[in-house]
């Protein structure tokens, strides 16, 4: 039925006036619902009307028309009635499918049979013809069902609002044909398709829904001149990044904004495809093809598992939630202290998998009468420990806040795990543990040792993973440039030379699980995160996004290295050698020489670092810090709050906005 509906679409756009009967139908919309039960009235008594007619050949007797008549409210009664209840009161403004023409036959049906029951045998009216009621029921189904062919053809014929989108659509496999279906099948989306794109040269010319295949991207400029499209949707999930960022570039320097869609699994399920047809953000244009996902071997398993996340409503912990979900564990136990973010993960998990047992636990992780307590009451086989102090210049400044949180608290949790008994044990760690310059990357180095010394004492299989930045996560530079941006700049970025590794959120969770699922205990994880990408690059590709051009719409200012930065981390230290896993893009960091820290040493140093943290000798904690980890050495940091922090350096600005800006 859609193709010959696209097809009588075709032949009757050329003389239809669509822009006309929109204009009506745009006012009859305002009183929608007293329009669609009006409409219906008059079309079941216009049915009965004609019934008559037919059957008396033009001439309806007086005592028929009188029958007519007097049965006329009992046949709207029984037949508005009908349409209620198969919810075709709300239909009429939609596009007709197979469903709605389904609901008209069956509401028709069953108020025929309740109007002929009660008028031939309850009131007993036996002059009222039987041909009349066959003849209704068949013309009531006809005007029903045709006045929303008319409309669905109507849509078909010109389907846009006049202020519509002119769209082109690069892509004309499954998920283009999906998109152009959607798009066609409705007003609400405002787009107009003027035709798409393949690479597929043998489909030229050729038509998916009246709408012609215009040639392939290697003519993309000619074929936006001669279409002009106010925008461009890429519809080729499974697209390359180069290939991407090619088509991005391409249609930056046309002046045409792009738009792309998801994965195809978002866009099976996907119940409005308008919602998932987005903008390119910088996340899509990693220097690198994203992860592969081989989620069977993960859902083996987790499928029964209880498994508890500590920090479950940061960014990373509730990612680590959100997937760890989706594979059948037995139960999911969330830790958090900040009531506001355990409320949203917990919200969030109970209406995407309202069957999985979630506890919403609320705790400080440095409190281990209550991180007991609930282990004890939950029993969990696998421990995420994500709870952490991560912002690098926050804890230059509050640094105790950085050996309380990390240090301490991961003291706390993996001595409560492994007298708990958990099967396994995971630190969520960082790439700034490696030959850390500032403490909170000294506190993670710590938190590591403490884990791989834990594995000596208790039967729990305790591991660490190690990434570096997530590009979604909270204080990451992506939502700082895309706020600037939109802000209309200046975008900040501390050095020309700083380099960072990403990684996409929900990415760096997959490899950390699959690196959880394979550990033994005793192993530092390192996630592949491919080569390293100066920020700066970052801060010019949002930029370009955005349709603006650096230095001449919006400044990129370099505001100087901040306390404890490096121009650039590394995954792994001086001492560590690379030990390739089962999994591709999971390594193994091993001390080079074969030596490992003694878990005496580690605890004693750390209980060290408690006691004198409780005697307020911060000092001191930092000094038995440095003991664990020589390679750093504590600068404090004292700041005045007239002091500014850094060196301000100024590049690509516009003459207009020729300032400096300390950050």
């Amino acid at each position: 039925m859609d193709d010959l509906l696209k097809i009588a679409a075709g032949w009757l756009s050329r003389f239809y006036p669509a822009e006309r009967i929109d204009r009506v139908l745009d006012s009859l919309s305002r009183h929608r619902r007293v329009v669609a039960v009006s409409l219906q009235a008059v079309l079941i008594v216009a049915a009965n009307f004609i019934a008559f007619h037919i059957r008396f050949e033009g001439s309806i007797p007086q005592p028929q028309l009188h029958n007519f008549l007097i049965m006329l409210p009992l046949l709207l009664a029984v037949r508005m009635g009908g349409l209620y209840v198969f919810g075709l009161f709300h239909g009429l403004w939609r596009y007709v499918s197979i469903r709605d023409l389904v609901n008209i036959i069956a509401s028709v049906s069953l108020g025929t049979v309740l109007f002929a029951v009660t008028v031939k045998y309850i009131l007993a009216v036996t002059t009222y013809p039987w041909s009349v009621i066959i003849m209704d029921w068949f013309l009531a189904i006809v005007l029903l069902g045709g006045v929303r062919l008319l409309k669905r053809l109507h849509n078909e014929i010109h389907p846009h609002m006049l202020d519509a989108k002119r769209v082109l659509i690069i892509g004309a496999g499954d998920a283009g044909y999906m998109v152009l279906r959607e798009l066609l099948n409705g007003r609400k989306y405002n787009y107009r398709v003027v035709g798409l794109i393949d690479d597929d040269a043998q489909k030229r010319g050729m038509k998916i829904l009246n709408t012609t295949i215009l040639g392939t991207t290697a003519e993309l400029e000619e074929i936006v001149a001669r279409k002009n499209p106010d925008e461009v949707v890429l519809a080729i999930p499974s697209a390359p990044i180069d290939f991407l960022r090619g088509i991005v570039s391409r249609c930056k320097k046309l002046g045409k904004p792009i738009k792309v869609l998801p994965g195809i699994k978002d866009l099976l399920f996907a119940k409005d495809l308008s919602i998932l047809i987005r903008n390119i953000e910088a996340e899509d244009l990693l220097f690198r093809e994203p992860v592969p996902n081989d989620s069977a071997a993960l859902r083996l398993f987790f499928q029964g598992k209880k498994v508890m996340v500590t920090g479950a409503g940061g960014s990373i912990g509730s990612e680590i939630s959100k997937q760890i979900a989706g594979y059948g564990p037995a139960r999911l136990v969330l830790f958090e202290r900040h009531e506001g973010s355990l409320y949203e993960i917990d919200r969030t998990l109970r209406e995407t998998h309202p069957d999985l047992r979630v506890d919403a636990v609320m705790g400080d992780i440095t409190d281990y009468n209550r991180v007991s307590e609930v282990m004890a009451g939950t029993m969990p086989d696998i421990l995420f420990h994500a709870a952490a102090n991560k912002h690098v210049p926050m804890m230059e400044l509050n640094p105790s806040e950085a050996i309380k949180t990390n240090i301490l608290g991961t003291r706390t949790v993996s001595a409560a795990a492994g007298l708990a008994g958990v099967d396994r044990f995971v630190l969520i760690s960082t790439d700034k543990a490696v030959d850390p310059s500032n403490i909170m990357g000294g506190s993670k180095r710590v938190a590591e040792l403490v884990t791989i010394a834990s594995n000596a004492l208790y039967e729990t299989s305790f591991m660490a993973v190690r990434f570096g930045n997530v590009l979604e996560s909270s204080g990451s530079v992506i939502p700082l440039f895309k706020k600037q941006s939109k802000a209309g700049g200046p975008i900040t970025v501390t050095h020309p030379e700083v380099t960072r590794y990403f990684m996409t959120l929900s990415e760096a969770v997959l490899l950390l699980l699959h690196a959880a699922s394979m550990g033994k205990g005793g192993e530092i994880f390192v996630l592949d995160m491919g080569e390293p990408v100066r920020i700066y690059d970052v801060a010019r590709s949002l930029v370009n996004l955005y349709g603006f051009t650096p230095g001449k719409d919006i400044d990129i200012v370099f505001t100087g290295l901040r306390p404890g930065e490096k121009l650039e981390e590394k995954l792994f230290n001086s001492h560590e050698r690379v030990l390739k896993t089962m999994h591709p893009k999971v390594n193994m960091a091993v001390n080079g020489d074969g030596d490992v820290e003694d878990p005496q040493e580690v605890f004693r140093v750390v209980d060290t670092i408690e006691r004198v943290m409780r005697e307020g000798r911060l000092s001191d904690a930092v000094k038995a810090l440095e003991s664990l980890v020589p390679t750093y050495s504590y600068r404090p940091l004292t700041l005045g709050p007239d002091e500014n922090v850094g060196e301000t350096f100024k590049v690509e600005r516009s003459a207009a906005r020729a300032k400096e800006i300390n950050v």
